[in-house]
């Protein structure tokens, strides 16, 4: 099995250290999505020395050594008004880098009448949440690009929302803009 990541806009191969795109090359594939070609041919990057390299959907990097990055999902991210490609995980990593915060994460929502990325944070117990806001600015402005910087955040005293399945309720995260900071 050989993994690599790919550039987005050249489907490329990258070098190592480089992120892009996740992509597995193995003998052992699926042969489609049933009743989908369309999804079929989404799923598969034929390369220019005809190599059928199934695409994962997965942002990450190989390092030489063959350790495997994964950053996040492809499609956790949104085009915002000025047309910037907005990688809403690296906004989350970054904020999960501050110890008083237990959990984030970064949604897409409207907000006075605007789409923008706000981040949904809880925090660790007996947190001042002044402080942990303050920390996370301040690092937030350090790690991330000025378009990543999230405007909003909301905070949460225990735990984001979880849905009936037992996963992030995402959605309930994206229409909620009650009780918002400005970051």
């Amino acid at each position: 099995m050989t993994v690599a990541a790919f550039d987005l806009e050249t489907g490329k191969e990258l070098k190592y250290g480089k992120r892009g795109e996740i992509r597995v090359l193995s003998p052992c594939k699926m042969s489609g999505y049933y009743g989908r070609p369309d999804a079929t041919d989404e799923y598969f990057h034929t390369d220019e020395q005809g190599r059928v390299w199934a695409c994962t959907g997965d942002m990450g990097y190989v390092t030489e050594d063959g350790c495997l990055y994964v950053d996040g999902r492809l499609s956790a991210s949104w085009i915002n008004e000025n047309g910037e490609k907005i990688y809403l995980f690296d906004i989350e990593r970054a904020i999960l880098d501050i110890e008083a915060v237990r959990q984030c994460k970064v949604v897409v929502s409207k907000v006075e009448g605007k789409r923008v990325h706000v981040a949904h944070v809880a925090l660790v117990d007996n947190t001042d949440k002044t402080q942990a806001l303050k920390d996370i600015r301040e690092h937030c402005s350090i790690k991330l690009a000025e378009n990543h910087m999230p405007t909003w955040i909301k905070v949460y005293d225990y735990a984001l929302p979880v849905a009936s399945a037992g996963k992030l309720d995402v959605l309930k995260m994206e229409n909620d803009v009650t009780e918002l900071r400005m970051l």
